[in-house]
């Protein structure tokens, strides 16, 4: 596993065409929202020019796929970026979030590229509280990486997260035994994530 405090643009730079498998990541989704000193609130053509940006250095190093939390609001921009092999639906049942008809239990996962193996394009993962995520503002359940994993990739595939954030995608590689190379450009939240990584690491040894 290896993580690094540093801008996404960086990491990729450093690998070869086709280096990683997949790509599992959940990025900001431009909602005017603080993410402890980064507040994500770039005009539409400014998010859509970085996200551009950063799907093209993705796409050129993962060989099989990508796979993104973009938030619902952002299906439309998303598409017009490129239109995806797919989209799977992240249940997450009992979730109090907020949407135009009341209660929002779902968000979508762009897929793009090919899976490994066929899995079912509905990952469930309610969102239960975690006190070893509270440093998160938008933390996604290990769950949430477990079933992209399970689902869709093989033994031995080698993942990329660029938005590490709380670290659940490492968590869920550690447990499921991928290779993960990662990265946080927070350096409070790239601590935080080391830390309860690490912490989950040992609680495994020991039980």
């Amino acid at each position: 596993m290896k993580i690094t405090n540093e801008d996404n643009m960086e990491l990729m730079a450093r690998y070869e065409d086709d280096y990683f498998d997949y790509a599992i990541t959940d990025p900001p989704y431009n909602l005017n929202f603080k993410y402890n000193k980064y507040k994500d609130d770039l005009s539409e053509k400014e998010y859509k020019d970085w996200c551009s940006k950063w799907f093209l250095e993705l796409k050129r190093i993962c060989k099989k796929g990508i796979f993104i939390s973009c938030g619902i609001n952002n299906l439309g921009l998303w598409h017009e970026i490129e239109k995806p092999k797919w989209v799977l639906c992240w249940h997450k049942p009992a979730a109090m979030g907020r949407s135009k008809v009341g209660f929002c239990n779902w968000e979508p996962i762009l897929f793009y590229g090919k899976v490994s193996k066929q899995g079912v394009d509905v990952i469930k993962a309610p969102i239960i509280p975690d006190s070893t995520m509270d440093f998160h503002s938008c933390p996604k359940p290990v769950k949430w990486a477990e079933s992209i994993l399970y689902n869709f990739c093989l033994d031995g595939d080698k993942i990329i997260d660029i938005f590490l954030g709380s670290g659940s995608t490492a968590i869920a590689c550690h447990n499921l035994g991928y290779e993960l190379t990662g990265c946080e450009l927070d350096k409070d939240y790239y601590e935080a994530a080391i830390k309860r990584i690490e912490q989950h690491k040992a609680q495994k040894r020991i039980f």
